[in-house]
């Protein structure tokens, strides 16, 4: 017999797993959009490292989707759903 409710345990452990992603990511990201923010605003060199910054935002989301979609697939596999 199948269980009906929602195991609260299991979700908070998985969304942890993607809280940490997204932290890494988002890490990774504060460096060049605290550079373009508090010091170089102006020159060219801010402006990359604000795109850059963008970039690595734009990656760590994509990275996360592609992370739901596969621990979706590997959950529809087992009898945990």
């Amino acid at each position: 017999m199948a269980r009906t409710g929602t195991n609260t345990r299991e979700l908070l452990g998985e969304s942890i797993e993607m809280f940490k992603l997204l932290a890494a990511w988002s890490a990774i990201a504060v460096v060049p959009l605290a550079y373009y923010a508090f010091v170089d605003s102006d020159s060219v060199i801010g402006l990359g490292s604000r795109y850059v910054g963008y970039f690595v935002l734009v990656l760590g989301g994509a990275n996360v989707l592609l992370y739901v979609i596969a621990r979706g697939i590997s959950l529809a596999r087992t009898d945990r759903v």
